[in-house]
């Protein structure tokens, strides 16, 4: 009799061992893809300047000035059109510092806890510090409350996310939260 319950235990604690074997083999497969996925991710970023995403080819601003009055809106309203260059439509990471007050950069309405639905606030590169300030300014609109609002004039921040046109400049809508690495 004995012995059927020593078989008994030994069969229990042998299927308990492999279902710990299992967890930690579904735990490790779980981290792996993770991993996976923010290294996607980040090599899907393109590291830039302000500067970069506002500068527009000189053969585009050739073809626009040969255009001369034909120039049409398609020219000018959407990623691809001769205004824009490659970096439109593309996600991006720039290093900035803020220049306007979060709270109160931009038109949006107000929402139900009285704060605004959009947060509009302009940055400037750091690379003006020593390239100048031309080209350098950008409008962030952050619709998703990533954390925008907290940020205070003379911030400087890591902003990641996509760049669009609005009307005929560029402004990013950030993918993630602003991370601050210090102050002006």
């Amino acid at each position: 009799e004995r012995s059927n319950e020593e078989s008994s235990s030994s069969l229990n604690s042998s299927n308990h061992h492999h279902s710990i074997e299992e967890n930690m083999l579904r735990h490790v497969t779980t981290l792996c893809a993770f991993a996976l996925l923010l290294v996607g991710t980040a090599a899907a970023q393109t590291v830039t300047t302000v500067g970069e995403i506002n500068a527009i080819p000189q053969s585009q601003i050739d073809q626009l000035n040969a255009l001369g009055d034909g120039v049409s809106s398609t020219d000018l309203n959407s990623c691809g059109s001769l205004i824009y260059n490659s970096l439109c439509g593309e996600s991006v990471k720039i290093t900035a510092v803020v220049m306007s007050d979060p709270l109160n950069s931009g038109l949006s309405s107000i929402n139900s806890e009285g704060r605004p639905s959009r947060i509009h606030l302009f940055v400037r590169d750091v690379v003006s510090d020593t390239a100048g300030s031309d080209g350098q300014g950008i409008q962030i609109v952050d619709g998703g409350n990533l954390g925008y609002d907290g940020l205070v004039i003379g911030d400087v921040v890591e902003i990641t996310g996509n760049v669009s046109p609005f009307n005929t400049t560029m402004q990013i809508s950030p993918t993630a939260a602003p991370v601050v690495t210090g102050a002006r």
